[in-house]
């Protein structure tokens, strides 16, 4: 009987905790899952209707052209020139990653000037003419947000310097627009100017 006894202990001394730990490690898989499923439900897909919604349609990134250029006022300088809206840029399709032979919505060029480019250009130039500052706004389909994406940074590096210092150069992204401001300075670009031409662009976009 003793020895009887002695083995249902064992039986039980051995399979209780293994049914604990089971369970246990079956309640945390529910318990993973859960919070998988609430992590995947809170994240949005990237390319969902609110950002869709946020983007500019090309007839608004025409629009915002436009009016930039026909009314940015910036201290020392004037527009002195800006691309027309129709100007179409062709390009080496390798250099597109295989996406596109022009700088057009659908990658084409259309003979009927159905065309619609990807970029416009705002061309100022300071009183002396001593500086060409550039800004280039490009249309994309991709919702990126309202930041700052690069800025030029080139001193103190064993390059040209002659050479770096008469470029200046930011870039900012708007909605699904791409903003480029470049200063070309005969002498010496100043990071003041650049961010003054900028300032004024934004007014525009806030």
């Amino acid at each position: 009987m003793k020895l009887h006894y002695f083995i249902v202990i064992l039986l039980v001394v051995m399979f209780v905790p293994g049914c604990v730990n089971d369970g246990t490690f079956r309640g945390n898989e529910v318990i993973e899952d859960h919070t998988q499923q609430n992590k995947s439900n809170d994240r949005e897909p990237s390319n969902s209707n609110s950002e869709i919604k946020k983007s500019l349609s090309y007839e608004e990134f025409e629009t915002l052209f436009h009016e930039i250029k026909d009314h940015l006022k910036v201290e020392g300088y004037e527009v002195k020139s800006s691309t027309t809206g129709i100007d179409l840029t062709v390009v080496d399709k390798d250099l597109t990653f295989g996406s596109r032979d022009w700088l057009t919505v659908d990658g084409e060029f259309h003979m009927d000037n159905g065309s619609q480019s990807t970029q416009n250009s705002i061309f100022l130039e300071n009183e002396q003419s001593s500086k060409l500052i550039s800004v280039v706004i490009a249309y994309t389909e991709s919702y990126m947000g309202e930041d700052m994406v690069y800025y030029l940074i080139d001193n103190d590096y064993p390059i040209n310097q002659n050479l770096a210092q008469t470029t200046d150069l930011v870039t900012i992204s708007y909605k699904n627009l791409i903003i480029t401001v470049l200063q070309t300075a005969d002498s010496q670009a100043e990071n003041e100017e650049t961010q003054k031409i900028l300032r004024g662009v934004l007014e525009f976009l806030e």
